[in-house]
């Protein structure tokens, strides 16, 4: 049987069905042009930050590294405040660590350390899912740091 698509984009939707069920059907989008990156519109932020919630832009690897290299590349809204009215670390506004400034968006600077072993058939392996529950507790990791 024929199949239109290549593994990376395969896996790619896998992964758009897990974070879908995640967090909703409305709420997750893939840029449809290169499939560079997913948007979750509202994602949830950590009790310990000041906003409920944030949009979520997530630049994926290149389709050649998807399977070597975890995504690092996270993007939130600006004016994100800890529940203590602080900047969280490694959230950066400005240009200096932030390439997206200039579209309103603030960086968010998490790296997956180990554990990066994705497969072709995504439940088998590591995922999206995996990564942002990453984020999750190192947003929180730096919002209480500087509380």
């Amino acid at each position: 049987m024929f199949n239109k698509y290549t593994d990376w984009q395969n896996w790619i939707l896998q992964n758009l069905q897990l974070l879908t069920k995640m967090y909703g059907k409305n709420n997750v989008v893939l840029n449809g042009k290169n499939w560079q990156s997913i948007l979750i519109i509202n994602y949830p932020l950590p009790s310990s930050w000041k906003q409920r919630a944030t949009m979520l832009l997530i630049i994926l690897p290149k389709k050649s590294h998807v399977f070597y290299t975890a995504p690092d590349r996270f993007y939130i809204d600006k004016g994100l405040k800890t529940i203590t009215g602080k900047t969280p670390g490694h959230y950066f506004e400005d240009d200096d660590f932030n390439d997206m400034s200039k579209n309103n968006m603030a960086r968010f600077s998490f790296h997956l350390k180990t554990g990066w072993k994705p497969k072709i058939h995504c439940n088998a392996g590591t995922n999206l899912s995996h990564v942002i529950y990453g984020l999750g507790k190192g947003m929180d990791k730096a919002a209480r740091e500087v509380m």
